[in-house]
């Protein structure tokens, strides 16, 4: 679910600016973000890095628990993707997921879920929108080798940078709701029928240089709070 929610929220990857008079995009570009998870107090640390190319791209995400959750229970959850690129399209090769030891992949296609892809992928699709195309629009189909869930991206009005993300050079932030509903895969569900869950929102605001769609926070409504992940830093290298 960390990842999950990471996934749904998170943007990661790149689209190069395409308008007149912009000097011609990087042969490759990594991207590589940290972020804080909050209830309260700290509770999660999570690192990204993606790199990205006119052909291809790989990316890579560790969640790991924080502060007082250790004292309870550790937590470490590590996704790695890679797939093949051609202008704005990608098609996802291959993507695996390993937590406490145990570890679930999947090559493409998935036969099972073929409409689908791993939250990696998804990701990157979000990030190579344009700068004219609002992330806040449509719904993504998601399935890690084991939970399958859509995703329906709003609109929810303008967004807001913090001072320090705001000292990233980060622009034109913009915020959207999230309706996450679970499919299949999940514990205690025999069904698969489980209710969506629409109190999530995501800022999503453009990076320097090349362009990118960057996720500078994540908000979760719970029952003793807002649970908020903050993009704490962003390095930009080709």
């Amino acid at each position: 679910m960390a990842l999950a929610a990471y996934g749904v929220a998170s943007a990661a990857s790149a689209q190069v600016r395409r308008h007149i008079g912009q000097p011609p995009a990087p042969q490759q570009v990594r991207l590589a973000q940290a972020y804080e998870g909050r209830l309260l107090v700290k509770m999660l640390e999570v690192q990204s890095e993606f790199s990205i190319s006119p052909n291809q791209y790989r990316a890579g995400a560790r969640v790991s628990s924080a502060g007082v959750v250790n004292l309870v229970k550790s937590y470490s959850l590590l996704a790695q993707a890679r797939g093949s690129r051609a202008g704005s399209q990608i098609r996802p090769i291959d993507f695996s997921m390993s937590q406490a030891g145990k570890r679930r992949s999947q090559r493409y296609p998935a036969p099972a879920h073929p409409e689908a892809a791993d939250p990696m992928a998804q990701l990157v699709r979000i990030a190579l929108r344009d700068a004219a195309t609002s992330p806040c629009a449509g719904r993504l189909s998601f399935y890690d080798g084991k939970q399958r869930y859509d995703v329906v991206f709003r609109p929810a009005g303008a967004g807001t940078l913090s001072p320090a993300q705001a000292s990233m050079r980060l622009s034109s932030p913009v915020r959207c709701q999230l309706i996450f509903t679970p499919i299949s895969g999940f514990g205690g569900d025999r069904s698969g029928q489980r209710r969506s869950k629409s109190d999530i929102h995501a800022t999503f605001a453009r990076a320097p240089g090349p362009g990118y769609w960057v996720m500078s926070r994540v908000e979760i409504g719970t029952p003793i709070g807002m649970g908020r992940i903050e993009l704490i830093d962003l390095k930009i290298s080709t």
